[in-house]
């Protein structure tokens, strides 16, 4: 059976580094492509269980202190067909 499931794109992903550079503690420091790749893997999440694809950055996270939700942009966002093995 073929199933469509979005991924975060290249885009998303400097998306999500603009955003960690001006609101995340480390300043962006750390931010190579797992890291980011591992928030996008979070925004996928959400957008698995009907929800908008966001980050969340809790407010420890936060170089204010304050909790921060980061909406990706349609543009950060591919669809894609997959085939998940069944044989159908």
């Amino acid at each position: 059976m073929k199933m469509i499931v979005k991924v975060i794109n290249d885009n998303g992903l400097e998306q999500i580094k603009a955003f960690l550079i001006k609101h995340h503690a480390s300043g962006g420091t750390d931010l190579e492509r797992h890291i980011l790749e591992s928030w996008g893997y979070d925004a996928e999440y959400e957008m698995s269980n009907g929800r908008p694809p966001c980050i969340h950055l809790r407010s420890w996270e936060a170089i204010d202190g304050c909790a921060r939700d980061f909406l990706i942009t349609n543009e950060g966002i591919d669809t894609r067909e997959i085939d998940n093995g069944d044989g159908k």
